[in-house]
């Protein structure tokens, strides 16, 4: 478990992308 800088990096941009894809599905559910 030494990869603490990178893993404290990567989690960050995991729910970057999670936000992005569950802003996306809110936009396509407001649209239908």
């Amino acid at each position: 478990m030494h990869q603490w800088k990178d893993e404290d990096r990567e989690p960050k941009r995991s729910d970057v992308e999670a936000k992005r894809a569950e802003w996306r599905a809110r936009k396509a559910r407001n649209r239908a």
